[in-house]
């Protein structure tokens, strides 16, 4: 979990080519997303903080793999912008009007497809009890689990919880444009109690869906797959070395990623070796190695099919990540 700590008056808008360069702007967050597709267009990412809030809309067009943390500290929650495509968090489809809870001190996984558009707000637990106790006449923890939740049916009031959002947006859009400045609806103690009162008006009114339900064996064998990825040097992992240390046939763990992923289990390894090797370029000054030694570094040996699997996923050669440099 992120521990970043977000100071007042932050105040972010930019279009990133590369996801691995929005993850290291994203204030608060701890982004461990796995790309899994080409990205037509440009990651975007918006942010402003207030002493009580974190405001942040982030939208890509690629497959991911969605892992991390939220803000450290404090409440998060996040709804879809209008335009959004379906995505699935912690197993669960998120549904236009559906509002996430993300659990306290907790991670969050999600898969989502291209046209990936969401807002998210991270709230003072100071804030939030405020507000439960002097609007709703309640104790924060009646309307607010710890637990990660989705919240359904809250119907016009999480409809002008989104419409809030989408002119916050756009008010810090003529803010950027303006070169000013955030004014007017941005006034931050305010933006803070309209927000809480809007998502606990959303808690107040919903029903909820907890994850509770056990898993199959073959979603447990995914679990397992995905921990060995994550753990071991993926270069020397392949699919039947998955087989074997899951213990489920061929069949069963192509099916298990499919369903629950949307992806071979070799189109994850093959991913999960790129992103590496486009995170190490980034990192590597230009003068202090090639890439020809960065490559083989992850284990690419046959570096011209590598340059055409790295420019259809991340639409640019490896040289010229290589001279992005974080």
């Amino acid at each position: 979990m992120s521990e970043k700590i977000v100071a007042p008056g932050l105040y972010l808008r930019e279009s990133f080519p590369l996801f691995e360069q929005m993850a290291d702007a994203a204030q608060g967050w701890d982004l461990d997303f796995q790309q899994l597709s080409a990205s037509v267009e440009p990651c975007w990412l918006e942010q402003y903080s207030t002493a009580g809030m974190l405001y942040s809309r982030a939208s890509f067009d690629s497959h991911f793999h969605q892992m991390g943390g939220p803000v450290f500290d404090f409440r998060t929650f996040a709804l879809r912008a209008y335009g959004c495509s379906d995505f699935r968090w912690c197993d669960e489809v998120a549904y236009p009007n559906s509002l996430i809870v993300f659990p306290k001190g907790g991670q969050f996984e999600s898969i989502s497809r291209p046209r990936f558009d969401i807002f998210t707000v991270s709230l003072s637990n100071t804030l939030l009890a405020h507000i439960a106790e002097t609007e709703f006449q309640s104790q924060l923890s009646a309307l607010l689990s710890e637990q990660g939740q989705i919240c359904h049916l809250a119907g016009s009031t999480v409809r002008g919880l989104r419409s809030l959002l989408h002119r916050f947006s756009n008010e810090l859009g003529r803010s950027c444009v303006d070169e000013a400045e955030p004014h007017g609806l941005l006034q931050g103690e305010e933006m803070e109690h309209m927000l809480a009162r809007g998502i606990l008006g959303c808690l107040d009114r919903s029903q909820f869906s907890v994850r509770r339900y056990s898993r199959s064996k073959r979603m447990k064998a995914l679990e397992k797959a995905l921990e060995l990825i994550r753990w071991q040097a993926t270069g020397k992992l392949c699919t039947s070395d998955l087989v074997s240390q899951t213990g489920v046939s061929r069949r069963t763990l192509e099916s298990a990623f499919q369903e629950g992923i949307g992806v071979s289990p070799a189109a994850y390894l093959k991913a999960t070796r790129l992103r590496a090797l486009n995170r190490n370029l980034l990192q590597t000054a230009r003068d202090e190695s090639s890439v020809a030694n960065i490559c083989q570094q992850h284990g690419f040996s046959h570096l011209g099919q590598l340059a055409a699997d790295y420019r259809a996923m991340f639409g640019e050669l490896p040289s010229v990540t290589l001279r992005r440099r974080r």
